[in-house]
């Protein structure tokens, strides 16, 4: 079977998995601190034999100095926090709500780089971060009128979103050595 072909069938299979997530997890009643775990547990257990199994990577972790564990260990916590406030997020509010609040990760991305890393953003940046700030003061709005704690979940799933661009921005100065 063609390279490309397994590929492209993998990424499907990866989209799928992580668009039906939120519905899953609402569905599976448990608490959201062994979701969350038992999510991390998994895929590690899935990925590690491939990890493991290259000598490239063992090579890579074998070179890391102890600053470098601490980002590396860093990164993971952000990730696990990540997930922990968003499938939080998912019992106290709408999964419409909790997925679209998650997913602006990339615009606090985008924040830090101008506001800490003193990078230039495209202006294009600047229209996208204004829809996401209405889109997202129409959610939490809708979420305080219902007078119920839905206003938490819809924070928690911004906590969330916080936490992965974190999670991205470690993940990143990492990448120049892993």
């Amino acid at each position: 079977m063609d390279r490309e072909f397994k590929t492209n069938g993998l990424m499907v299979v990866a989209i799928v998995s992580v668009s039906f997530a939120a519905i899953f997890i609402r569905l599976a009643g448990a608490p959201s601190i062994a979701i969350a775990a038992l999510r991390l547990i998994f895929s590690t257990v899935l990925i590690l034999p491939f990890a493991l199994g290259s000598r490239r990577v063992i090579e890579e972790l074998r070179s890391l100095e102890g600053k470098e564990i601490l980002w590396l260990f860093l990164s993971g916590l952000f990730l696990s926090l990540h997930f922990l406030f968003w499938i939080a997020s998912l019992s106290l509010t709408g999964v419409a709500s909790s997925v679209v609040l998650v997913a602006t990760t990339p615009l606090f991305v985008g924040l830090f780089s101008i506001f800490v890393m003193k990078e230039r953003v495209p202006t294009f940046f600047w229209a996208g971060l204004a829809l996401a700030v209405c889109g997202g003061i129409i959610i939490g709005w809708q979420s305080l009128q219902a007078g119920d704690i839905k206003w938490k979940g819809d924070l928690l799933a911004v906590l969330g979103a916080v936490a992965a661009a974190a999670y991205f921005l470690v993940g990143s100065r990492m990448r120049k050595h892993l």
